[in-house]
Parts: structure tokens; C-alpha cells; sequence
């Protein structure tokens, strides 16, 4: 008996011995850069996907410089560093994703290609459903582009803790800045229960003229197979500062419109809207306007005080030289 349990304590423990041994080396596989690279080029290859340079290992940080497609750029820098336990349990948690000079246009000329070749046979109206994604840092910039629908001059978006799996997003942090020919943006904020808060939103050079051409160009397309967007049910904002562009309509100017609230919240449908407080300063080649109120339940109560400006008025009068009449 007690030969028999000196068996198998010693099977146990060679067992035990053999089994870190193959983990020690499934660990340095994976952490040997050259194993990455020829991973990486054997799920690539008939893919004519290219790159200038991969370094990092599976097990931390992975890094591709110069990312192509058919010889297209689809992003300067790509950076990735997973959670290999989080990605065992099959479950998908990103520490850092990085995307630098990502090229939109390269990006949806590949994406309309491979549905001209490959069109879908019939419409599945059922959700798609995807695991619970989770990143701890996001970050993305994007070269100029250019579409019919807007002229992208730079993007810059980053975003601490994301969650989400199409049916719902969480966001703890998230800043944005960019300029297009809408407007130059930068925002503050964050996404929670289908609220998306903004502590700070920054509007400045707002194009009235670009707004209203993207308006009829939608309603020429009228693309009523867009599916409504309810990931967000709300708008939150501490502070909204908004400015825009010089803007002409026949006869009339707006050369200054400025306006500043707090404590805006906007429930997007049915759509209600309640202010604190706002201001607006504006000046037209008609008057100028000062107003100092709230919004409630989208009704405005407050002062308003205005100037009308003589010069305008005065080509509708007629000016009558009575000593000319003598």
C-alpha cells in the first residue's frame, strides 16, 4: 500500500513537472516576436494586406507601422494590447487600442468594393449580437477626408473604459476635437444609461449654409431604410458654447451669433428640451439682440432686448426735401 501511493505521488508530481514545463514554453511561443510576425503573415497571406514593420509579442502589445490594403493606407500606426486571461474565459477586453492617421476614404473604398462583389441575397431584420467588448483606452485620429456628405479636416477621439455590444454603450470618459466644414467641435464627457453627458461642448464656426445643403441632400436621398438610433435616448450638458459662421440670406446678415447655456438637457424623442440658463448675443445688418432666459419643457421665458438699425430701415423711407417743393 504504501509502495502504491509513493506511485502515484510520483506520477502526480511528474505530471505537475511536465505541465509547467509545457507552460513555460506555450509561454515564451507566445511572447517571441517572431511567433507573432509568422502568425500574422500566415492569416494575412492571399489577404494583400502589408505593412512596413510588426513588433510586440501575443501575450502584451502588438504594434503594426504603415497598415495597407492593395497597397492602400489604412492607418499610419495600429496598436493593440488585449487581455489574454479575459480573451481564454472568451471573453474580449482591450487594454490600449490605438489607431493613428486612420484613412477613412481607403477605408469605405474597400468596404463598397467588397459589397459590390459580394451583395447581400436578402435582408436579416434580426439584431446582430456580439460579446460585451470592453476597452480601457481608445484612441483614434484620421486623415483628411472628404465624402458628399462632409469634409473631415481632422478627427481626434479618445476614450477611457468603453463597454458595449450593440445594444447598449457605456462610456466613463471620452474627449473629442475636430474641424469640418460643419463646424470646429470640442467635447468633454461621458456615456451612462443611455444619457450622453457632456461637461464641456465647444461648437464654434457653425456653417449654416453646409446645414442646410446637408438637409436637402438628405431629403432628395430620403433613405428611410436607416434603422433609428436608441443607443441614445438623451443629451446632458453642463456647458454649451456656440458660435457661428457670418451667414447671408437674400437681404439679410447675421455677421456675430453667440450663445452660451447650462444645464441643458434634450430628451430626443419625443423631443423636450429644458435650459437653467442661456444667453445669446447676435447682431444682423437689421439689429442687434440680446436675450437672457431658460428654456422649459421647450417653451423660453426671460428678457429679451434688441436695437434696430437705422440704416437698413432707411431705404424703405422716403425722404421728402421740402425746400425743393418751393
Amino acid at each position: 500500500m504504501k509502495k502504491r501511493l509513493t506511485k502515484g505521488f510520483l506520477w502526480t508530481v511528474l505530471l505537475f513537472e511536465v505541465g509547467i514545463l509545457l507552460l513555460v514554453f506555450l509561454l515564451y511561443i507566445l511572447s517571441d516576436q517572431k511567433t507573432l510576425q509568422y502568425a500574422v503573415d500566415r492569416a494575412t497571406s492571399g489577404l494583400d494586406v502589408r505593412y512596413d514593420s510588426i513588433s510586440g509579442n501575443f501575450l502584451k502589445t502588438m504594434t503594426v507601422v504603415n497598415l495597407r490594403y492593395k497597397d492602400k493606407l489604412l492607418a499610419s500606426q495600429a496598436e493593440i494590447d488585449w487581455n489574454l486571461r479575459a480573451l481564454i474565459k472568451g471573453e474580449i477586453e482591450i487594454e490600449t487600442l490605438l489607431l493613428k492617421n486612420v484613412n477613412l476614404a481607403n477605408i469605405q473604398e474597400i468596404i463598397q468594393n467588397a459589397q459590390a462583389k459580394n451583395p447581400p441575397k436578402k435582408k436579416d431584420t434580426k439584431r446582430l449580437k456580439i460579446p460585451e467588448i470592453a476597452i480601457s483606452h481608445l484612441y483614434l485620429s484620421t486623415l483628411p477626408y472628404k465624402s458628399k456628405y462632409i469634409n473631415i479636416k481632422n478627427l481626434a477621439l479618445e476614450v477611457y473604459d468603453v463597454s458595449s455590444n450593440l445594444e447598449h454603450i457605456k462610456v466613463k470618459e471620452f474627449s473629442l476635437n475636430t474641424k469640418n466644414d460643419y463646424a470646429n467641435i470640442s467635447a468633454h464627457g461621458e456615456v451612462q444609461k443611455e444619457t450622453l453627458h457632456f461637461d464641456s461642448l465647444d461648437i464654434r464656426q457653425l456653417n449654416i449654409d453646409k446645414l442646410i445643403a446637408l438637409k436637402t441632400l438628405l431629403k432628395k436621398e430620403d433613405n428611410t431604410t436607416s434603422q433609428p438610433f436608441t443607443l441614445i435616448k438623451a443629451v446632458d450638458i453642463d456647458t454649451l458654447s456656440l458660435a457661428i459662421k457670418p451667414y447671408k440670406y437674400k437681404p439679410y446678415e447675421i455677421s456675430h451669433f453667440r450663445l452660451n447655456a447650462q444645464n441643458v438637457n434634450a430628451n430626443i424623442k419625443p423631443l423636450m428640451l429644458y435650459t437653467k440658463s442661456m444667453q445669446i448675443t447676435t447682431d444682423t445688418n437689421i439689429s442687434s439682440l440680446k436675450l437672457d432666459g431658460a428654456i422649459t419643457k421647450n417653451h423660453f421665458s426671460g428678457d429679451l432686448s434688441f436695437h434696430l438699425k437705422q440704416k437698413y430701415f432707411q431705404q424703405f423711407t422716403k425722404i421728402v426735401d421740402f425746400k425743393s417743393l418751393n
